[in-house]
């Protein structure tokens, strides 16, 4: 039996991050310092806020949350805020402006910010400033070559998290399934987390709506039979790929070689949306690459565009129903 995935704070996985952490952790409790100012990075839905807030608990402090939409006078409220060791974790911080990213860099560097005129004006009132207790940032994005190479400099740990294998992801969703009194069978367990394509965020979707497709799923137990009958009704295959991605992969096999903007034109969604909620998902499983002069089909995206026989047969996470409550299951890769 596989070792249980490493808990953190109820964060579940990425063990060589976490050992890191605990150990930076205990060395600036042991010196009673701040925890360094850190950069999480990876895919929207990895847990990166998750991270970040298990961290907090474990240093015994609060999180004071930001976004990246926050404007400068809203991030100087919030710097205000912080006591001695406590954590401002941003999230989205991708988004950020030029002067917030400013603000926070100078923040850094002086322990201090410009005291900002009273009222809605964003402007400082001269040579007054405000100092601020010892303070971590915790900076959370997707897209970390959005934000000013000054304020990546002063990042002291780059904490990149990646997609969970499949022995994490089950172990994630047993205890979110557990957490929302929702009982699966170890096998729906494992169904639900292949198709959740190493992402807890999803696997939250899904067991959200599994527990209201199946209204008495707090009084039984629900089989790999009730979550196959929950992904059809909701348009998912049994890899995992939903409507739109579905489209997006015939669409493409129809013109073999396609831009961006043609395929969003075909599939009837904007360019952006595609290309994060949709085509993200597709290139990370090999299904589809990128190339200058266009999109187009893997060798394995032309094998699953072939049809369900050729796509299951091929495809290593793929799962045989015996019965309503038990299933074999081939062997996936970790």
């Amino acid at each position: 039996m596989p070792r249980p995935a490493p808990r953190f704070h109820d964060f579940i996985g990425h063990k060589a991050v976490v050992d890191l952490l605990c150990r930076q952790l205990a060395g600036a409790m042991t010196r009673q310092e701040p925890f360094p100012h850190s950069l999480i990075t990876g895919p929207s839905g990895v847990g990166k806020t998750k991270l970040a807030r298990a961290l907090a608990a474990e240093f015994g402090t609060r999180v004071v949350q930001a976004m990246g939409y926050d404007n400068r006078k809203e991030l100087a409220r919030k710097l205000c805020l912080l006591n001695k060791g406590d954590f401002l974790l941003l999230d989205e911080c991708h988004r950020l402006g030029p002067l917030e990213q400013e603000l926070l860099t100078e923040a850094i560097d002086q322990q201090s910010i410009p005291q900002l005129a009273p009222g809605d004006s964003q402007e400082t009132t001269g040579g007054d400033r405000v100092s601020l207790q010892p303070w971590t940032l915790i900076l959370a994005t997707d897209q970390p070559g959005h934000l000013l190479a000054s304020l990546c400099k002063r990042m002291d740990i780059e904490v990149p998290l990646h997609l969970y294998p499949l022995r994490d992801m089950k172990e994630i969703v047993e205890t979110l399934a557990t957490n929302m009194n929702l009982l699966l069978s170890p096998q729906a367990a494992r169904l639900v987390a292949e198709v959740s394509a190493g992402l807890p965020r999803q696997a939250k979707h899904y067991l959200r709506n599994l527990r209201l497709f199946f209204a008495d799923s707090e009084s039984r137990q629900l089989g790999v039979k009730d979550v196959h009958d929950f992904l059809e009704a909701s348009g998912v295959d049994s890899s995992g790929l939903g409507p739109l991605e579905r489209r997006y992969l015939n669409e493409l096999r129809q013109c073999g070689t396609a831009s961006l903007e043609t395929l969003a034109l075909l599939v009837g969604v904007d360019t952006v949306y595609l290309k994060r909620r949709v085509e993200a998902n597709l290139v990370r499983r090999g299904l589809v690459q990128i190339l200058p002069t266009g999109r187009r089909l893997t060798p394995l995206g032309q094998i699953w565009t072939q049809g369900p026989e050729a796509h299951h047969q091929d495809e290593p996470n793929s799962v045989e129903v015996v019965d309503d409550d038990e299933a074999q299951c081939r062997p996936a890769a970790d």
